[in-house]
C-alpha cells in the first residue's frame, strides 16, 4: 500500500512539473528570482507591489521551495507580464532544482551569511548554492548583486548575463544617508548615475535598506518611474513578524521579529531599538537559529547585547538559562528567565505601561507573536512547541486550546493586522 501511495505521489508531482514547464515555455512574462540569507521576502513583496501599479504580476514569497515555484508557474496566465519568486536554499541542490524549473530572466542575490548550518556548514557552500540562480540566467538576462558582500559580488563571474550592483559601499545603486527616525522608521536615499531618489519608508530599522534597495534597483532597471517607486515604498507595510509594528491603545508598542532568528543578524533589531524614543524599552528573546557549536556563548552574547539597549531583558526557551547573566541583572530583575511563553505574557501584561516599546525576537518555533496577540484577542493556544511552521495568525487556531486542534492549520489570513483589542473601540495595530 505504501508503494502505491508513493507511486501516486510521484506521478502527481511529475504531472505538475510537466504543466509548470509548459506554462513557463509559453509565457511571455519576465521571470524574477530572489534569494539571499536576508531580505528575500521584503524584496519580493515590495518589488511585486511596485510592478503591480502598471503590470499584471504573479508572485510567491515565504514558501520558497521547488514546489512553490511549480505552484506559481501553474497559476500563470497568458497576459501575466511579470513573475516574482522567493527562492530558498534549505538544502544543497534545492536552488538548482528551482532554477531549472523557473528559468529566471532576472536574478537578485541579497546576502550570503551562515544559515541552515546543519545543511551547509560553510559560507562557501551557501554562496555556491545561492549562485545557482545566477548560473541559470540566459546571456540576455540580468544579475542584481549586493556589492557589499564579497561572496555575492564574486557571483558576477558565474554567468554571461549583464551584472548590476546595489549596496552601501559601492555599486550602480548606492544606499546613502541611512536614518532611523524617532519611531524607528527607515529613511534614506538611493543614488544611481547622476540621479538620486529619496525614500521614506514604514519599515522599522536601518537594516531594511537591503530589501528596499534590491527591489528599487530592479524596478529602476525595468524602467519604472521613480515617483511611482517612491510612492509604493512609502505605502509599503512591514511583513508581519519581520520587524512589524503593533501599537496597543493605552498600552505598549510591540515590534515583532519572530519569523527567523539567525545568529548572524540577531543584534540588528537591538540597534534599531536603541534609536527609538520611548518611555521604556524591553526585549523578549526566544530561540536563536543557524549557528555552529555550543549554544551557551551565543545566548550569552545576545543577552549582553540586549542589556546594553533594554531596561529589561526576558528570555524563554530551552537555552534561556545558559546565558550566565550578570548577578546585578538577576538581583535587580533587569534579566528574567521564563519557563514558557504563557508565563512571559502574564508578566508583560501585569507590568506593561503606555508608551513603552517591547521588541520580540525569536525564530518561529516558539510563536512569540502570541504575546502581542493576547493583548487584543482571547488566546487559548499556549504550547511552547507546537511543531507548526507558520505563524499563529496564519494558523488561525489561537482562540482554541491546542488539545482541540493539535496544530492543524486553517491557514487563514493574518487577523491581527487590523484587529480590535478586547474592550477597546480603537484599532490595535498599525
Amino acid at each position: 500500500m505504501d508503494a502505491f501511495r508513493e507511486l501516486g505521489r510521484s506521478l502527481k508531482y511529475h504531472a505538475r512539473l510537466i504543466e509548470a514547464r509548459t506554462k513557463r515555455k509559453l509565457s511571455k512574462a519576465r521571470f524574477i528570482a530572489v534569494t539571499g540569507s536576508s531580505g528575500k521576502t521584503s524584496t519580493v513583496k515590495l518589488l511585486s507591489r511596485i510592478l503591480e501599479v502598471n503590470h499584471k504580476v504573479k508572485s510567491q514569497s515565504d514558501n520558497n521551495s521547488e514546489k512553490s515555484a511549480i505552484g506559481l508557474l501553474q497559476t500563470m496566465k497568458r497576459d501575466d507580464e511579470f513573475a516574482v519568486l522567493e527562492a530558498g536554499a534549505g538544502a544543497p541542490g534545492r536552488l538548482e532544482q528551482i532554477a531549472s524549473v523557473y528559468n529566471p530572466d532576472i536574478s537578485i542575490v541579497t546576502l550570503v551569511a551562515i544559515e541552515h548550518y546543519s545543511a551547509f556548514r560553510k559560507l562557501e557552500s551557501i554562496a555556491h548554492e545561492k549562485g545557482a540562480i545566477i548560473r541559470a540566467l540566459p546571456s540576455n538576462g540580468l544579475a542584481l548583486l549586493n556589492y557589499d558582500v564579497p561572496e555575492v559580488r564574486a557571483m558576477s563571474g558565474q554567468s554571461a548575463a549583464p551584472v548590476k550592483y546595489f549596496g552601501c559601499t559601492g555599486g550602480d545603486y548606492r544606499a546613502c544617508d541611512l536614518k532611523t527616525l524617532p519611531d524607528g522608521r527607515l529613511s534614506f536615499r538611493i543614488e544611481y548615475g547622476p540621479s538620486s531618489l529619496l525614500l521614506d519608508t514604514r519599515l522599522i530599522g536601518e537594516h531594511n535598506w537591503l530589501g528596499v534597495t534590491a527591489a528599487v534597483s530592479c524596478a529602476l532597471e525595468l524602467g519604472v518611474d521613480p515617483e511611482t517607486i517612491a510612492r509604493c515604498v512609502a505605502e509599503f507595510e512591514p511583513v508581519p513578524g519581520r520587524m512589524s509594528l503593533h501599537k496597543i491603545p493605552q498600552g505598549p508598542t510591540f515590534i515583532l521579529d519572530t519569523c527567523k532568528a539567525p545568529f548572524h543578524s540577531m543584534t540588528l533589531p537591538f540597534t534599531t531599538l536603541s534609536k527609538i524614543e520611548c518611555s521604556r524599552k524591553r526585549i523578549i528573546i526566544g530561540s536563536i537559529s543557524d549557528y555552529p557549536g555550543n549554544p551557551k556563548p551565543k545566548y550569552r552574547d545576545v543577552y549582553r547585547a540586549a542589556r546594553q539597549v533594554a531596561d529589561e531583558v526576558m528570555m524563554v526557551g530551552e537555552h534561556a538559562h545558559r546565558v550566565n547573566a550578570l548577578p546585578e541583572d538577576l538581583a535587580s530583575g533587569r534579566f528574567l528567565v521564563f519557563s514558557g511563553v504563557r508565563q512571559v505574557f502574564d508578566h508583560v501584561l501585569r507590568t506593561s505601561m503606555a508608551g513603552e516599546v517591547i521588541l520580540v525576537k525569536s525564530s518561529q518555533n516558539l510563536h512569540l507573536e502570541r504575546i502581542m496577540l493576547a493583548f487584543i484577542e482571547d488566546v487559548q493556544c499556549w504550547p511552547d512547541q507546537c511543531g507548526n511552521k507558520i505563524s499563529c495568525a496564519k494558523c488561525g487556531h489561537f482562540r482554541q486550546p491546542f488539545t482541540e486542534h493539535s496544530g492543524k492549520s486553517k491557514r487563514t489570513r493574518a487577523p491581527f493586522i487590523r484587529a480590535r483589542p478586547r474592550n477597546s473601540p480603537a484599532n490595535a495595530t498599525e
